[in-house]
């Protein structure tokens, strides 16, 4: 594994972006980022788009590391937000 990447709990792994040059490539993707949460109207869905500190109950530590590998798995949060908004 090199830098950025992740490890999965399901014991798969997805790939990190490359930095680019002087880190041009995150740059831009964090910019990107800001645009796209810059347009949701919802602060709370914001937010948590964001992942703003939602407290993660032990008790359902697989449940937010199956969502967590299926938002790197897939690039789809759906389960993810549905999840850290029920423990919001």
């Amino acid at each position: 594994m090199g830098g950025g990447d992740v490890r999965l709990s399901n014991g798969g792994t997805v790939a990190g972006f490359e930095a680019g040059e002087g880190g041009l490539a995150l740059i831009q993707r964090f910019d990107r980022t800001s645009e796209y949460l810059g347009a949701i109207d919802d602060r709370r869905e914001r937010a948590l788009a964001y992942f703003a500190a939602v407290n993660i109950p032990f008790s359902r530590q697989y449940e937010f590391n199956v969502a967590l590998d299926q938002l790197f798995e897939t690039d789809d949060a759906t389960r993810l937000m549905a999840f850290v908004a029920d423990c919001a």
